[in-house]
């Protein structure tokens, strides 16, 4: 559950390493998950969804790409 109405979300890879974060202010980010995926180009989309509750709205914006490595996975860093 993410208290405000706005959140950062990033999608990191490395070699077959593929991991998901997020966070609140834009420089501290939790680890949402972290999995293993074939060593093939990643392609990323856009979703929203509301497994409970009366549903949702989302707006995606600021969407930025960057080619950089990720010093560790697990923190972001």
């Amino acid at each position: 559950i993410i208290p405000r109405n706005q959140v950062h979300l990033r999608i990191g890879k490395r070699g077959t390493g593929c991991v998901f974060h997020y966070s609140e202010d834009g420089h501290y980010w939790h680890l949402v998950r972290k999995f293993r995926m074939a060593d093939k180009p990643l392609h990323a989309g856009f979703l929203v969804q509301s497994p409970t509750g009366q549903g949702l709205r989302a707006e995606f914006s600021s969407i930025r790409f960057r080619r950089e490595t990720l010093g560790d996975v697990r923190s972001g860093l």
